[in-house]
């Protein structure tokens, strides 16, 4: 009787935990110019979890990190004593937050929020509105691969409208934190489904497409329900929880980008595939990866448009066809609406990040076409993460532009 207190009261206290607040958190800017600087923010962020950076330690460009309340001494301490430039881009984290949360948005006469992409949704949203696509798309059927840590289902779906296509297969929200991602590929179950525009019914009708808006849902509900800015898996490990899905895959895995503390963000985990949501995308993408001619990864943010390889700044064997079919979709995204997305490969333009999906499908499964995608806003942005919820469907339209652009390029190459 005492053991099944416990567990009513365990179950109350994780049901009604307050959400995290980000009340005066901070985000620098910090002006990196000397290698003795760098070396000092890199050692910070390998060395505690109490910051959260929004882009890589770079003399390139600026580099973010959020602060918190308490840590703002502290990190200030460890400006002056580097010498190091800074700004301060947003002086309260939490305004952002509220901008985006699904608890705030305008409900329907049902008490729920519909799927007009003008707000996020939450998981179980982006379900119902999966269940109502597929019940009334003769075309769409259900793919589930696994079952996460937590035990939700690991959904895709799959749009065909004739046997014997090829395939693209989109993955989003990997990153729990990365709202946008999630939101644009409903949007491309949407359009398949329902555009009138010829080139995507074209699209439809000679790609098998494979979508899963949630690849990470544990991670997805987390940042719904308890910590916004959340990023990895909800398996513990040691005495910190998760691990960054992205950095799991087994290609040239642990080769630069990662880390093996489990407290960080960019923990790879103890060996490949450690978590279940990585594992289900290996073992179902493998029974499709012969048919399938690209891989596109949707995360956000900086308006990159990400190619092999992650670990390595030398070309791949495929890289003038990539950096074809890359820049026909940038091309198509800036005359949209003028977004600048940076082309290239991972480690040339943004940072050393190995065992990440794309790079995994084109360097194990030979899929030809592997790209990552980073979303709005542009790289140096204030809101980061946080996308405002205006931005969600111009982001919407001008990705799928690029998407039609990409898809053309690479069938005038021979590679669709």
């Amino acid at each position: 009787m005492k053991l099944q207190l416990a567990v009513v009261l365990l179950l109350a206290v994780s049901c009604f935990a307050a959400k995290s607040r980000y009340d005066n958190y901070k985000l620098y800017s910090m002006q990196l110019k000397t290698d003795e600087q760098a070396k000092a923010v890199v050692e910070l962020e390998d060395h505690t979890d109490a910051y959260d950076f929004w882009s890589a330690t770079s003399l390139v460009r600026d580099t973010d990190v959020m602060v918190p309340p308490h840590k703002l001494g502290e990190f200030e301490d460890f400006l002056t004593r580097f010498n190091i430039d800074y700004h301060i881009k947003v002086e309260n984290i939490q305004e952002l937050v509220d901008q985006q949360d699904p608890e705030l948005a305008p409900k329907n006469a049902e008490g729920q929020n519909t799927m007009d992409w003008t707000r996020f949704y939450t998981f179980d949203e982006i379900q119902a509105w999966l269940d109502g696509r597929v019940a009334a798309s003769q075309h769409l059927t259900n793919v589930v691969i696994g079952t996460s840590h937590q035990g939700r289902p690991l959904r895709c779906v799959r749009y065909s409208e004739r046997s014997g296509n090829p395939v693209i297969f989109i993955e989003a929200n990997i990153h729990a934190r990365e709202w946008a991602s999630s939101a644009t590929a409903t949007w491309v179950i949407n359009e398949l489904i329902s555009s009138n525009d010829a080139e995507t019914r074209a699209m439809a009708n000679t790609i098998d497409w494979y979508v899963c808006p949630v690849a990470n849902p544990d991670g997805f509900v987390f940042s719904h329900t308890t910590t916004r800015l959340w990023r990895k898996t909800r398996q513990s490990w040691g005495s910190c929880i998760g691990t960054d899905p992205n950095r799991n895959f087994d290609f040239f895995w642990m080769s630069g980008g990662a880390s093996n503390n489990p407290c960080s963000d960019t923990y790879a985990g103890p060996n490949p595939f450690s978590e279940p949501e990585t594992a289900a995308i290996r073992n179902y993408y493998g029974t499709i990866a012969s048919r399938t001619r690209m891989f596109l990864s949707f995360h956000a943010f900086g308006q990159y448009l990400l190619m092999p390889f992650g670990h390595t700044t030398a070309n791949s064997n495929n890289h003038a066809a990539l950096l074809s079919v890359a820049n026909a979709g940038a091309n198509a995204i800036r005359a949209t609406a003028g977004a600048d997305y940076l082309v290239g490969s991972t480690a040339a333009v943004l940072y050393t990040a190995s065992g990440s999906s794309p790079d995994w499908a084109f360097g194990v499964h030979n899929t030809q076409l592997a790209y990552t995608f980073e979303f709005r806003p542009i790289r140096g942005s204030s809101n980061g993460f946080l996308l405002a919820p205006a931005q969600i469907i111009p982001n919407n339209r001008e990705v799928m532009n690029g998407i039609k652009a990409m898809v053309a390029q690479g069938r005038a190459l021979g590679q669709i």
